[in-house]
């Protein structure tokens, strides 16, 4: 088996792993914090650890194109800052169960992409192997109510901005793995330099978006609180003296961001580097059956459907992972 090939595979799902765990801090930053606020938030955060990190490794491509950079660039846009608008515009039309549950088809969209456009194809017993990862994933989500919400379900009957949006943010996240799968296959790239682009793509987005709103110092607001000299007293001052930062809230967006989006996305173009998008796409899917690991530390309750759901899909995982070797 190439070794790479596993490495690939690997790094997708620790990456779900990662963004399991980070969706605890963002679930709990989102009951305060607007979504696209958040959004940029992490971004920005990931953005400075990524510096940090580039200003002591040496992993800039020596022959990288513009056109690689323009794709990757193009990626971030579009699977980081119009797929996640519209992911989070989704989630409160919509409420994240259904969210997630139309978000399967993400991979599926990825896969015909890849098909289409790259002309990637995938063994037989590894198609199948996909196609029973996501039903595992959609029979969790379908019990689960909320793993990563933001929102709750609404009761309201279903909005058609929210399946526009929905449908919106898989085409997009699906069009921004393509456009990054065909960045690696045409250049050398450091999985690392290509996360800094893509973030960077995505941050100057949602700069440009909240700019144009005038919305950036409502959406970053709950990451600040009236100073304790204010809280008994008079009324605050209007002005920034008035305030101080919201260190636990910070800190939680700083570990949700470490994980979640500077190692999260890292390890996502290592796998975009060294498997098919599909599979790549798919496997980066499977955050749901992390975070079943982490229902009893959250004091969630586990069904026997959720946990069937989990097995399917874990079984497919596994038909994914040993298809070279038996084929």
């Amino acid at each position: 088996m190439n070794q790479a090939f596993w490495l690939g595979q690997v790094a997708a799902l620790s990456s779900a792993a990662l963004w399991a765990a980070a969706s605890v801090g963002y679930r709990y930053l989102g009951q305060t914090i607007p979504a696209l606020g958040l959004n940029l938030a992490k971004g920005l955060v990931a953005l400075g650890l990524i510096l940090l990190t580039v200003f002591w490794l040496p992993i800039f491509p020596i022959h990288e194109s513009p056109r690689s950079v323009g794709l990757l660039l193009g990626s971030g846009f579009l699977g980081i800052g119009l797929g996640d608008t519209a992911y989070f515009i989704a989630l409160k039309e919509l409420g994240a169960r259904i969210t997630l549950l139309l978000g399967t088809l993400s991979p599926l969209m990825t896969l015909l992409l890849a098909f289409w456009f790259l002309g990637e194809t995938i063994p037989h017993l590894t198609a199948v192997g996909t196609i029973i990862t996501l039903v595992g994933i959609t029979v969790v989500i379908g019990e689960r109510t909320a793993p990563i919400s933001i929102e709750s379900c609404p009761s309201s009957p279903v909005s058609r901005l929210g399946l526009l949006a929905v449908m919106g943010s898989n085409i997009a996240q699906a069009g921004g793995v393509a456009l990054a799968r065909v960045a690696f296959l045409e250049t050398e790239f450091d999985p690392l330099y290509a996360a800094l682009l893509r973030i960077l793509a995505g941050v100057i987005f949602l700069v440009a978006l909240g700019g144009f709103q005038g919305k950036l110092g409502d959406w970053l607001q709950g990451f600040w609180q009236l100073k304790r000299s204010f809280v008994k007293g008079r009324e605050p001052s209007p002005t920034i003296s008035g305030y101080e930062l919201n260190i636990k809230a910070c800190l939680i967006l700083v570990l949700a961001a470490l994980a979640g989006t500077y190692l999260g996305i890292w390890l996502q173009q290592i796998s975009l580097k060294f498997v098919s998008a599909g599979i790549a796409q798919t496997l980066s899917s499977t955050s749901p059956l992390f975070i079943l690991l982490l229902a009893p530390f959250l004091k969630e309750p586990v069904t026997l459907r959720a946990g069937l759901g989990a097995t399917l899909a874990v079984g497919g995982i596994a038909l994914v992972f040993l298809t070279p070797t038996l084929t």
